[in-house]
């Protein structure tokens, strides 16, 4: 009988390089311990998802066309964008916000983070993601 191999662990990317980060078309404000990685892109799109600890805490779409909104709540403009804002567990936190860019695309920023804790920290670093 022949023993299976399991197939070798696909390393995780590395996170953006800040020289990286200053090239991208958006800016954002990352907590010690929080990484800018990149994820899916296409000829006209890339996503972002910002994690710490292997969790991941928020996604950032720049594209053409966005899905916004992805969650129910109360919609709101303020500072150039437009955001769904919700009320959990007595908090108010804004799940997601989105950009028009010069040249008519999107940047699209939503909460992907589960835990109270991580969704108030993802809900945070929402807020300090704008565009260039």
């Amino acid at each position: 009988m022949v023993a299976e191999q399991a197939a070798p662990p696909v390393p995780e990317p590395a996170p953006l390089t800040l020289a990286e980060r200053r090239a991208l078309p958006f800016r954002v404000d990352l907590p010690e311990g929080a990484g800018l990685y990149p994820g899916r892109s296409g000829p006209d799109f890339d996503i972002f998802s910002v994690r710490r600890e292997g969790r991941g805490l928020l996604m950032i779409y720049v594209g053409p066309q966005s899905q916004f909104p992805i969650y129910s709540g109360d919609q709101r403009e303020r500072a150039g964008r437009r955001s769904i804002v919700v009320n959990e567990g007595g908090r108010t936190l804004a799940l997601e916000h989105l950009y028009r860019l010069r040249g008519g695309g999107h940047l699209h920023v939503w909460v992907s983070a589960v835990s109270d804790d991580d969704r108030a920290l993802a809900d945070a670093i929402g807020h300090t993601v704008e565009p260039r």
